[in-house]
Parts: C-alpha cells; structure tokens; sequence
C-alpha cells in the first residue's frame, strides 16, 4: 500500500523516520489482524493493538496530516468496538486526504464505508439518536457510491484484467453489500416511523430510498405502505403497481396489492384475487402457504364457503403450523353448518399459538351454535382473559346465556388478529434483516 510522509515542515531525515515507523506499525497491525483470523483471546488482541497504535501516535504527533496513519488507528478501534473513537479517527483521515498525504481512492472509500458501520455501531451502543447522525451517514453513503467508482477506475488503470484482480471484486463487494445494507436499513427506519405514525419522518427515509435506489422495487413498494396507513388506497395501489413493474416476479409485492384491493371492499374482492392467483403463480414453496390463506380469505369476505374451504385446506396442507389458515377455516366450518371441523380447527389453532384469543372465541361461539352453553362460556372466558373485546361484551351482556350469533362473514381474519396489517401474518416468514456492515481493510 502506497502512503506519503512528506510535508513542508519535514526534513527528508524525519520523512524517512516516519517510514520506517509507518512500516513497523504495519507489521504489527499484521499480526494483530492475524491474532483476530485465529480467535486469540481478548489480552493478546488487546497487548498488539496497543503496540501498534502506539505507533501510529507517534506518526501523528510528528506529523497530524499523516491521512493513513489515522485511518489504520481508526480501524484498530473499530475492531476493539471503540466506535467514537474510529469515527474521530476516521474522520481525521477523511480531513486530512489532501496533497501532500493523499489517500488513494481505494483508502478514501474505506475509511467512509467504516465510518458509516462506526456510527452505527455508536446508535446501538449508546442508543444516541438518529436525528444527530443521520445527516452525516448519507453524507458517506453518497461519497462512498462517488468513491468506489474512482477507486475501480484507478484499478482498470493499473490492471486491464480487472475482472480477475481482487480489488476490484473487492470494491465491487463492498458497494453491493453497502447498498443492500441501506436500503434494508432506510425501509425498517421508513416501516419504524409509520407504526410510529411520524410521517414526514417516514416519507424522508423514503424519498432517500427512491432517490438512491430507482431501479428497486423497494421505495415504491414502502411509498405504498405509507399511503395506506394514510388511508389513501389509491395512491398506495399505484406506487404498488409502480414497484411490481420493476420487480414483477416478486410474490409478496402482489400479495400487498390484494390485501389494498380489499381494504377497496367487496367492488374489488375479483380485483384481490386475481393478484393472489398471480402470486401463486410465481410463489416460492416458504410462502405458498400464506397466498393460499389470503385467496381463502378473500373468498370468505366473498360468501363463496366451498371455494375457500379448499383454497384454505391447500394453505394448510403445505405449512400444516399455518394457523390462521386454521382460524380462517373454522370461520368457513360455521357458515357451512359443520361445527365439529370447525372446532377441529379452532382447537388446531390453539395448540399452535395457546394464547390467541380469537381461537377461543370463534371455538365458543361453535359450541354455543351447538347448544353446549357450559364449553361456550368457557372459551369465552378464556378470550376475555387473553384480551378479546367482544368476549367481555358477551360474558358482561349475556352472563351464561348467549343468543343465537350472527353471520360471521365479515372483513378479514388478520383484522382481528393485528392492529399493523402491515405485519407479516406467516409464523416462519423471512424478514429483512439489517446485518451490520462489516470493517474494510
């Protein structure tokens, strides 16, 4: 790795001092990288990242330009998890990258990608708030995204088969895995703050993501998300419709765009189902299932009982730990006059998930269609303990004595069961996670 010393106020005597030190100090930060590789334990990591700063300190003190002395301080403080401290020193470095202690444009880029990964590591430690270093991280996302495409020129310059040189797959990496990490990390930040119902927080991390990420199917799918808990089902179908068409073999966009054609109502149950066919079309087998629950579902809200019966039969027979398939079924059992599957189903709902209070009810509710009172008021009570509403109205109103129920077609399962319809209902559905960036060397 090429570094500059000189600076007006050195002699060519310090210059080469300052070398043989910045050498020294390498070798050391060699083996300190070597002791990390092997898993050494925390004092030998400790006792060689000491040495080796110290080093660099010295560097410094000689000369506070030195860019590259403070970038490799900065990663050995990263390494130990002493963030701030990496954040002063990278950006020491950032400062300090001009003529004559100029990074090269691979350096430059690291010591912003590291940083980014810094501050993060300083929001979870100490649980500093987003508004005091939100500004700064996009500021090195975008200079990063600037950097990586100098620094790959630099190596085209330097290696015409750039596809085999490890820098450049390197870079490569890096930017690829960057991006990905900020635009999982803007749609949990943009998702946070519409639960939170901080909207114009929200439509920032958005308006970030649409921005820096016009090819992905991500802004716009969040965008939507945002109109909807607006109640704007309109412009929540068309930026949906928007992200489909640059991700169109995705299965869980279409899936968000059926449950908006019901949140529409009845007019638009065909307009829901037709997007659940399609998905199906498409799905993975880890989420077949729950396609299979929404079709269910929407021919439920629909009144046509056999259609959905079956539809939530397959949803069950491919993800057998499925319960709200199991729930949903039930529901279908009562308007078909078959109490007993259902309350096969509810029973199957509750030895998935013992607390959910809607298994209890609708299971009460087909024992009361039965005549047995007694099981009735006992699953009712068992709702109310875990939360149900209308449980508590019941037992409050009617004590031991229930009337006869009315139809139990109405607006779909996830309703009673999430408050967020933005929740993922699948009980072994992947989510995006937001891995930490990892130290660049």
């Amino acid at each position: 790795m090429t570094h500059e010393t000189s600076s007006t106020s050195l002699s060519t005597k310090d210059a080469n001092n300052l070398d043989s030190l910045y050498q020294e100090a390498e070798i050391i930060r060699s083996n300190f990288k070597s002791l990390i590789s092997n898993n050494a334990d925390q004092t030998a990591l400790k006792t060689t990242a000491s040495k080796a700063i110290e080093k660099y300190k010295a560097i410094i003190t000689a000369n506070p330009q030195h860019a590259l002395a403070h970038l490799q301080t900065a990663k050995i403080h990263q390494h130990l998890s002493k963030f701030e401290r990496a954040v002063r020193y990278y950006t020491k470095a950032i400062e300090n990258s001009v003529p004559p202690n100029s990074l090269p444009n691979t350096d430059l880029f690291i010591a912003h990608f590291n940083r980014v990964n810094c501050i993060f590591g300083q929001l979870d430690k100490q649980q500093r708030k987003w508004e005091k270093v939100k500004d700064g991280i996009k500021n090195d996302y975008t200079k990063a995204v600037t950097l990586a495409g100098y620094a790959l020129s630099d190596v085209l310059k330097e290696d015409v088969h750039s596809k085999k040189n490890l820098s450049a797959l390197s870079i490569y990496c890096d930017l690829d895995f960057m991006r990905n990490f900020f635009k999982n990390y803007y749609s949990h930040e943009a998702k946070r703050a519409v639960a939170q119902k901080k909207y114009p927080e929200a439509l920032e991390h958005i308006n970030f993501l649409k921005e820096h990420f016009p090819k992905s199917s991500l802004g716009f799918s969040m965008h939507s998300h945002y109109c909807e808990a607006l109640n704007d089902n309109d412009s929540a179908i068309k930026y949906l419709q928007t992200a489909i068409d640059i991700e169109p073999k995705n299965p869980r966009l279409l899936i968000q765009l059926g449950k908006l054609y019901e949140n529409k109502g009845p007019t638009q149950y065909k307009n829901a189902d037709a997007c659940y066919d399609k998905a199906l079309g498409i799905a993975t087998p880890d989420i077949a299932s729950e396609i299979w629950f929404h079709r269910g579902e929407n021919m439920r809200m629909m009144r046509e009982y056999e259609e959905s019966q079956a539809m939530l039969t397959s949803a069950i027979i491919t993800n057998d730990t499925n319960y709200m398939a199991y729930l949903s079924r039930g529901m279908v059992n009562i308007e078909l006059d078959d109490h007993d599957a259902a309350i096969e189903d509810f029973s199957s709902v509750i030895a998935l998930q013992p607390h959910q209070s809607s298994a209890y009810f609708y299971r009460g509710t087909a024992y009361e269609d039965l005549g047995d009172t007694q099981k009735a008021e006992d699953d009712y009570k068992k709702a109310a303990i875990y939360g149900n509403e209308d449980a508590k109205e019941k037992i409050k109103k009617f004590g031991g004595t229930f009337p006869r129920r009315k139809s139990l077609s109405g607006p779909p399962v996830h309703h009673y069961m999430f408050k967020d319809r933005s929740l993922n209902i699948m009980p072994n559905a992947q989510q995006n996670n937001t891995a930490k960036l990892k130290i660049k060397h």
